[in-house]
């Protein structure tokens, strides 16, 4: 073969090594575009997932306050108290395009962890706006917050505004939760009613949230 045949096998083939690597690059793009679409996008207020979150927790907290009612019939303003969501997932090492795997499965388990707080957080909106219940808060940080207030009112306030302790609300009932991952865009929540005044579980609820 001649020098000028093998100059033109040379530059096809390097023509051909271009166009492999600008479809590798095109397919990587695309896969990451699609992660971030569906991680951003899923629990969005403008998506279908948080509708359906919100819908879940509504229909959740229409039994709940049902089933607090035949717990104590004689108690018509109980007062509840809902668990925090805890948990969080560690970022994966490293990057490129070997972590996409991992990253994958960590996006996933995020957009599971934001589900289960937008649960809670609108059947809590639920239970507030129901007036059928008292809520009081079982956040450690709010609680800590509300004493601190308390004693530079103590030390501070005029006695016509100041709130003296001995007056919080105990909570006659308080609702636990465990989460599970299921497949697809699925949790499934397992809900318990405990009466404070006797361990009695006397309210139970299995809630598959779609987000």
């Amino acid at each position: 073969m001649s020098e000028k045949g093998l100059a033109l096998d040379l530059k096809e083939k390097q023509r051909e090594k271009g166009k492999q690597k600008i479809h590798q690059w095109f397919a990587f793009l695309v896969t990451v575009l699609t992660m971030v679409i569906q991680g951003g996008c899923a629990t969005s207020p403008e998506g279908n997932g948080e509708a359906a979150i919100r819908e879940a927790a509504r229909s959740t907290g229409i039994d709940l306050i049902r089933g607090l009612a035949r717990c104590e019939p004689g108690n018509s303003y109980p007062a509840v108290e809902v668990g925090e969501v805890g948990g969080s997932f560690r970022r994966p090492p490293g990057g490129g395009i070997g972590q996409m795997h991992s990253r994958r499965l960590f996006q996933e388990r995020e957009d599971a962890r934001r589900a289960m707080i937008l649960f809670r957080e609108f059947l809590v909106d639920r239970l507030v706006n129901s007036r059928s219940v008292q809520y009081v808060t079982a956040s450690e940080v709010k609680r800590r917050a509300l004493s601190e207030e308390r004693l530079f009112q103590m030390q501070h306030a005029r006695s016509s505004t100041l709130h003296a302790p001995g007056r919080v609300i105990g909570a006659d009932f308080g609702v636990v939760a465990h989460f599970s991952m299921e497949k697809g865009r699925v949790i499934s929540a397992h809900l318990e009613a405990l009466d404070f005044s006797d361990n009695r579980v006397c309210w139970s609820r299995v809630q598959q949230i779609r987000y």
